[in-house]
């Protein structure tokens, strides 16, 4: 299968899993996780930052379609888009990078593909809450409350999806 197909299956089954299965799990009314980001993650580190940002831009506006939400899913994955190569670029040494182009679990390694995503995720979830959040006045200790449990989680569900999609290499 060549890249074109197997990126634009994983576009597709992001949006899919995460409009038809995760937008229906929500636990204590505020709690959801978001695993659609994925996508953006598992990107070759080689991708243009213009394809990369109309990605991004794509793939919240699509799930903005499916949720009837004003493009704030679409701001957040094109500030994900945005921030994805600086974050990058910081916390990776340089021959690393030359080593692997694919930015996952199996290639990158445990503490740096939990630090990698998190970041991404926490800023991805504080934009899409704070977008989301205001018209109306809300506390900011539940906001930020929202942002850190549904942060946590969609970390979680992130890792575990994408340990999935690319399984740890057995030969040693």
């Amino acid at each position: 299968m060549t890249h074109f197909w197997k990126y634009l299956l994983v576009f597709v089954a992001c949006i899919l899993s995460q409009v038809f299965l995760l937008d229906n799990i929500q636990l204590l009314g505020f709690v959801m996780p978001y695993a659609y980001p994925l996508f953006i993650l598992i990107l070759p580190t080689n991708l243009s930052r213009p394809w990369l940002y109309i990605f991004g831009f794509l793939l919240g506006l699509s799930i903005d379609l499916f949720a009837a939400t004003l493009c704030l899913h679409a701001a957040a994955t094109t500030l994900l888009a945005f921030l994805r190569g600086p974050v990058i670029n910081f916390a990776t040494p340089q021959q690393q990078l030359q080593k692997t182009q694919l930015p996952i679990l199996r290639t990158m390694g445990g503490a740096w593909t939990l630090r990698y995503t998190t970041v991404l995720i926490l800023a991805h979830h504080t934009l899409l809450h704070l977008l989301a959040q205001a018209p109306v006045y809300v506390s900011p200790w539940l906001t930020a409350l929202r942002i850190g449990v549904n942060t946590v989680l969609s970390v979680v569900v992130i890792l575990l999806v994408e340990f999935f999609i690319y399984p740890p290499n057995t030969n040693r």
